[in-house]
């Protein structure tokens, strides 16, 4: 459940538990030898002395309890077992077999006590087993391993996960030819290892031990699920499409071989859901939906299931552009959050369903209703990183939209605090990165792009392989370069943000925005060195960013500029005024968009071709507008000069600046 601007990561569902290892041929070889050796004994009483009378009777009742699923039957064992021991304390086999009994019910009783018990009783059998087969070796330290990790699962340390990876090498050891619950239980471990410490190479080890399993057995659903969950811990990490798809044709398999686990259904629809956000295919998330459907269909008061589905229909709701879909995923999302007001995942899907809402209609007060349900769902448990996350992307939208620095810097605030709950995720890595470029463009701040470009470095750096699925991270770094470049003077910021452009270029031709950009950087390229090459370029990729978007009146605007800069180099007045005709042409056109900037600056245009009583016009038109640049930026702009001596223009600034004083007072 992570939103972002980009592709993303991550819900808080639960995995399955640990599929613990069995030796099962050497235990019901044991089983049937117990079983053979009691059927020849008489059951005196006399014989009720002998800890091997015990200790088979244990395994008589073991093996019925598992038989017939009863539990009464392993309770019966498990005291047999006890009997056993108190009479010779060495019996290593006894320790071992009750170790298993006690896994076995703690998975049917789901008392979590057994499993510390078991862990005890393994224990104690490795202390004891000194002449033993392979066979035993094997068996025990793989069942050690499993409870192992077991254990590290409750407690959530590091070393307890170690200690399994250990006892599963010990058992490796031991075996010629490991069966695939051994390798799926191995690679089991190697995945919580991932968890633990995200690491991405402990999810490698993972897949290859579970591709192993599955090779032995290709319909062992366990390790194809184990393997699905390790591919999608790599795509969240990594960001990495290639991951995503190898993910979900995991998903695919476990399926194939088990289709009534609602919880495979739901990760199979988040993968897709991420992997659809990303790309912003929309194909990908009706394949999402499908799978909720399905798994609301097993399990219908799963509210997770209804989170997901919720975020799906909103996301393409908004790709598609189809408010049937939107009021789907709100009827949805009311309804269950009055069913379960206390499941955070809900308040986060509501608030992704406002989100989508607010693009949707335009409207960036939906933002202000999304984030007080994130404010609830936070206020239920505060340590889901994707609430932060949302949190903080919904302020940078807010900020960005109404150029406010104190909303940029909260968002900044919330990032951080994202990145402390789940740090090595590039999705956040990216938006954090992009807020300080929204916060360096807001106040022309070089120290905040210089932050933004060593953001995205870093990110670059352990997300090489995902560049070419991310061109928005390359065009932002570009951007941020360019902006690094225009505010500090640094010819050399210019010449780096094209080069990384052209790549977004290699990757993806058609980019929004791409060509406007690289224009911006040849123009400013040219206006340091007035070099009439760096500007005819600047005008090819202006006419490529027309072509691209012809309704982008921000195009229009600084193509025209780029072309008043070019005329003041040292050409004769005929050149001069051809530029100027062609700049006014692509002002006007910026006009005619919307674009209320165009006054001022067609003003500064009638000021450099001495019409001053036409920039004198345009300047009031652009002050009745309310869209004139600050007073000092007036006085010194270099292209105002003439018409700042005229009474005209005097008499514009005595009115400005009374008009200012006016606003101070109220």
């Amino acid at each position: 459940m992570i939103e972002n601007t980009s592709p993303c990561f991550y819900p808080s569902y639960n995995h399955p538990s640990t599929f613990s290892f069995r030796s099962q041929a050497f235990a019901k070889n044991r089983l049937r030898s117990a079983k053979n050796s009691l059927d020849k004994k008489n059951l005196a009483t006399s014989q009720e002395s002998s800890a091997t009378f015990w200790y088979e009777k244990a395994l008589l009742l073991y093996e019925k309890g598992i038989k017939n699923q009863q539990i009464s039957f392993l309770r019966l064992a498990n005291k047999s077992f006890k009997q056993a021991v108190l009479l010779d304390p060495t019996f290593v086999e006894a320790f071992f077999f009750w170790g298993s009994l006690l896994v076995d019910l703690a998975e049917k009783t789901g008392e979590a006590h057994y499993i510390n018990s078991a862990y005890e009783k393994y224990l104690r059998a490795k202390d004891l087993a000194h002449d033993v087969s392979a066979a035993f070796l094997a068996a025990l330290y793989a069942d050690l391993g499993s409870v192992e990790t077991l254990l590290a699962e409750k407690s959530g340390e590091a070393i307890d996960i170690r200690s399994a990876i250990h006892s599963f090498r010990l058992s490796l050891r031991y075996q010629n030819n490991p069966s695939a619950p051994f390798w799926n239980a191995f690679g089991k471990a190697y995945y919580q290892m991932g968890l633990f410490i995200q690491d991405n190479r402990y999810y490698l080890q993972a897949i290859g031990h579970l591709e192993k399993a599955v090779q032995l057995q290709p319909h062992f659903y366990p390790a194809w699920l184990t393997m699905a969950f390790a591919y999608k811990e790599l795509y969240i990490n990594t960001a990495s499409e290639e991951y995503a798809k190898k993910a979900s044709a995991c998903y695919q398999k476990s399926c194939a071989y088990d289709d009534l686990n609602e919880e495979v259904w739901l990760e199979w629809a988040h993968i897709l859901h991420e992997s659809g956000k990303a790309s912003l295919d929309p194909k990908k998330i009706r394949l999402a939906i499908e799978k909720c459907v399905k798994a609301h269909s097993l399990t219908p008061n799963d509210p997770r299931i209804i989170a997901q589905w919720v975020e799906s229909l909103s996301l393409l709701g908004t790709l598609s552009s189809r408010h049937d879909l939107l009021l789907e995923a709100e009827h949805k999302i009311l309804k269950a959050t009055t069913r379960f007001p206390e499941v955070a995942d809900l308040w986060y899907a509501y608030a992704i369903c406002l989100g989508s809402q607010a693009e949707y209609y335009e409207d960036p007060a939906f933002y202000d209703f999304a984030i007080e349900k994130i404010q609830e769902g936070l206020s239920i448990d505060s340590s889901i990183a994707e609430l932060w996350h949302i949190l903080a992307v919904y302020h940078n939208k807010l900020g960005v939209h109404f150029s406010d620095q104190k909303l940029l810097q909260l968002a900044d605030k919330f990032f951080v605090k994202t990145l402390d709950l789940k740090p090595s995720c590039p999705v956040i890595l990216f938006d954090r990165a992009h807020n300080q470029y929204a916060l360096a463009e807001l106040l022309e701040s070089a120290s905040y792009a210089k932050t933004a470009c060593e953001q995205l470095e870093e990110l670059f750096q352990t997300q090489k392989k995902a560049l070419l699925h991310h061109p928005e991270w390359l065009f932002y770094y570009g951007s941020c370069l360019y902006l690094l470049g225009d505010i500090s003077a640094n010819e050399g910021f210019l010449m780096r943000s094209i080069e990384v452009l052209w790549q977004v270029l290699l990757i993806e031709p058609e980019y929004p925005e791409i060509h406007q950009k690289i224009a911006n950087c040849f123009s400013g390229l040219a206006d340091f060195s007035y070099s009439s090459s760096l500007y005819e370029k600047a005008f090819y990729y202006f006419q490529m960013a027309a072509s691209q978007d012809p309704e982008n009146q921000d195009v229009w605007l600084e193509w025209g500029l780029s072309l008043i800069h070019s005329a003041h180099q040292s050409y004769t007045a005929e050149k001069t005024e051809k530029l100027y005709t062609e700049a006014e042409k692509k002002i006007r056109k910026a006009g005619e968009l919307g674009c209320e900037h165009a006054y001022y600056h067609l003003a500064c245009l009638h000021s450099l071709r001495n019409e001053f009583s036409q920039a004198m016009h345009l300047l009031e038109m652009a002050k009745d507008r309310d869209c004139l640049p600050p007073t000092v930026e007036i006085m010194s702009d270099d292209w105002l000069e003439g018409l700042r001596k005229t009474s005209g223009f005097s008499q514009f600034l005595s009115k400005l600046i009374q008009k200012e004083q006016m606003q101070d007072l109220h």
